[in-house]
């Protein structure tokens, strides 16, 4: 929606990517312990919202998903949005729980890199990586512009299950007309 958060007659929390990098957080569940409406109830993308054992909704980029929202990885994930509350209003049935919609990262017009590590006492290691190649012209002036996201993940969870996480994002943008836009993802 195009529409202020302070005018939307909801309860809406928005996790930006400042957020995600103070916490150091690596997937959706270690975001969802700041949401007061969300608890997590197994490590297995199980969760309350507001009391019930259906999350209700799940998106991303505002396009239902069929999966459970739980440990969704964060690594091209830019902001994770949570309306609470009956919002079927908007997004059909099954959203009485609460929404919950992933905002990934898009292309931005100039390059840059950006590389991250985390090394934890228990003997984990993880590293991510976003690339952003800018504006490259290219069929008569049109920008085309590519971000790739990247993890490494090798250790342990804190009650000693193994974690092995390899991940790639690309996203690759191509700006048609002033008002025309083709992106596409992928996430493996």
């Amino acid at each position: 929606m195009n529409t202020p958060i302070e005018n939307i007659p909801m309860n809406v929390t928005v996790f930006n990517q400042q957020f995600i990098e103070d916490l150091l957080a690596t997937d959706t569940a270690q975001l969802l312990a700041y949401d007061s409406s969300s608890v997590k109830t197994t490590e297995n993308d199980g969760f309350l919202a507001r009391g019930s054992a259906s999350v209700g909704t799940n998106f991303l980029n505002g396009f239902a998903q069929t999966s459970g929202f739980g440990s969704q990885p964060l690594a091209n994930i830019e902001r994770v949005e949570v309306i609470r509350g009956p919002a079927a209003v908007l997004y059909g049935s099954g959203g009485y729980g609460g929404t919950y919609n992933r905002i990934t990262k898009q292309p931005q017009g100039r390059p840059f890199t950006a590389f991250r590590a985390i090394a934890s006492d228990d003997h984990s290691f993880r590293a991510e990586i976003d690339q952003n190649v800018g504006g490259l012209p290219v069929l008569d002036g049109k920008a085309l512009s590519l971000r790739v996201n990247g993890i490494l993940e090798r250790g342990y969870s804190w009650f000693g299950q193994r974690r092995k996480e390899d991940a790639i994002a690309p996203t690759l943008a191509w700006q048609i007309g002033p008002r025309t836009k083709m992106i596409a993802e992928y996430f493996f």
